[in-house]
């Protein structure tokens, strides 16, 4: 990183007995450890993992956006657990070093994947995108979050957008014209996007409508904030063929995100 740099940790690492490094420098006194030199270590990490990631072809979630990110992600996976065997991004690893280290994960033990991606600046997306691979794309909102990175909050949701250039599907909330636009200008195909809108039916119950599809869900929450997460949860779930009663047992016992 900009104010560290780990070659420190090398002489350390091998004494506890790490026998593999990956390196931008000269490094010396390893006996009978591999050491690989490379331009960039990061780059490096990122195309190992974007290498381990072509392994896989099971379903892959890709979750950005400037907030809820985490929130999503871990609600999907808890919902989801009952049907998937879901593998995940730890805590809110969602950096340029985050993101391989999640991918990285990925097994023949799981059927799912659930990765979220953050990017303060431009040219930070594309990488991840190649890393993630997703099949199915949230597009949880755009905010002022990282701002001082972009020109605009157009520049930013277009980056962004980047992450579902290969996608399927992207789910996203259809009130938002600025993430709609973005989208479109990088699938270029509308019948990829999943614009959903809700409308208030009676105290916590929404009609939902996306696509072909109409739901109706019991939230247990008032906060705007955490319904629009919740709805992502409900409209992902959906589309990937689960039925509303299950949906709505899992909406029913959403935990606590630390």
């Amino acid at each position: 990183g900009s104010n560290h740099d780990g070659h420190q940790y090398v002489e350390e690492a091998y004494n506890q007995g790490i026998r593999l490094f990956v390196v931008e420098k000269e490094v010396v006194g390893l006996d009978g450890a591999s050491v690989l030199k490379v331009a960039s270590s990061i780059k490096a990490l990122q195309q190992i993992a974007s290498y381990h990631r072509s392994l896989f072809d099971y379903p892959v979630l890709g979750i950005t956006g400037s907030t809820g990110k985490t929130i999503v992600k871990e609600w999907l996976a808890t919902m989801l657990s009952q049907s998937y065997q879901v593998v995940k991004s730890p805590k809110s690893y969602n950096s340029q070093v985050g993101v391989p280290l999640s991918v990285w994960q990925m097994s023949e033990n799981d059927n799912l994947g659930i990765f979220e991606s953050g990017i303060s600046k431009t040219g930070e997306m594309a990488n991840l995108e190649t890393i993630i691979k997703p099949t199915i794309g949230i597009f949880t909102n755009i905010g002022e979050a990282h701002n001082e990175g972009f020109d605009s909050k157009i520049e930013k949701a277009e980056e962004k957008a980047l992450l579902f250039k290969d996608c399927k599907k992207v789910i996203y909330s259809k009130s938002d014209i600025v993430i709609e636009n973005a989208l479109f200008k990088n699938l270029g195909d509308k019948g990829k996007l999943i614009g959903w809108t809700a409308e208030k039916l009676e105290q916590n119950i929404l009609r939902i409508s996306f696509g072909e599809h109409v739901i109706n869900l019991r939230l247990k929450f008032k906060e705007p904030y955490f319904i629009e997460n919740a709805i992502h949860c409900a409209v992902a779930m959906k589309e990937l063929g689960l039925d509303e009663n299950v949906i709505q047992s899992g909406l029913n016992n959403l935990p606590a995100v630390k």
